[in-house]
């Protein structure tokens, strides 16, 4: 867990897949001013050894905690990507406490790596872990697929990178095994964004190919407190952007 800025207001960042806690590090000096910035190793990432099954639950614990720790009655929360997810499954538990929500190229909605696994059933999904433990008979047929154009270019990547490594690997299986903890509906999430009586700002990348922009249109139309930004940016790059982005609005 990472702590940057000094500002009066407390703003607790949940990182993407695959990524760390120092991915935030950019804002440190666009929010430091503003706000008092929390950054937090999720399970299986970063330094975090906290490997066992987690839910939204635990996670509003953990931003209690914070708000013990620093004194203060509320907070605000920025995700990216599969941080962006978790946010979202955080608001409605935080209620009241929630002074602001930042949402960038958030997970869950429309995304090629989510939807990938989401549809196979739990029992499915441990039979399919069990049968990856050694990966490379299925990463040579991913790219037999690629080849006559069954598998995209995007998954056969995804899956090399991710199935390759033994710590990858373990990461990707976990993350096959909670996911379902922090579902979303997108249409629940429209009537609260529509009633919405905190900031929502919303940020996608015009060059995203993983959460493309058009998620973000939908969304924005849902309410009068809801800011949409469409960013010159991919995916991996959103959260540079996004600090540039809000250096621009001092």
């Amino acid at each position: 867990m990472l702590r940057w800025g000094s500002g009066s207001k407390l703003l607790i960042a949940w990182h993407g897949y695959g990524d760390q806690a120092t991915q935030f590090a950019p804002l440190a000096s666009s929010l430091g001013e503003r706000y008092t910035i929390y950054s937090v190793d999720l399970p299986y990432h970063g330094k975090t050894v906290w490997n066992a099954p987690y839910h939204p639950s635990d996670l509003v614990q953990l931003v209690e905690w914070i708000m013990q720790k620093e004194a203060v009655e509320s907070c605000g929360l920025l995700g990216f990507s599969f941080g962006g997810r978790l946010a979202l499954c955080l608001w409605p538990l935080l209620a009241e406490r929630l002074e602001a929500l930042y949402l960038l190229a958030p997970d869950g909605l429309e995304t090629k790596a989510s939807r990938g696994i989401s549809w196979l059933p739990m029992a499915g999904r441990r039979l399919l872990i069990n049968s990856l433990q050694n990966p490379a008979w299925f990463l040579k047929l991913v790219d037999r697929l690629h080849r006559v154009g069954l598998v995209a270019s995007f998954p056969k990547r995804f899956l090399d990178h991710h199935l390759s490594d033994d710590q990858r690997r373990a990461r990707l299986f976990y993350t096959w095994l909670i996911v379902d903890n922090f579902s979303l509906q997108k249409k629940k999430l429209l009537v609260a964004l529509r009633e919405s009586s905190i900031p929502v700002v919303l940020c996608f990348g015009e060059k995203d190919e993983i959460v493309p922009a058009r998620v973000g249109t939908s969304m924005a139309a849902a309410g009068p407190m809801v800011n949409l930004q469409l960013l010159p940016s991919g995916h991996r790059q959103l959260v540079r952007h996004f600090a540039e982005w809000w250096e621009e609005q001092k």
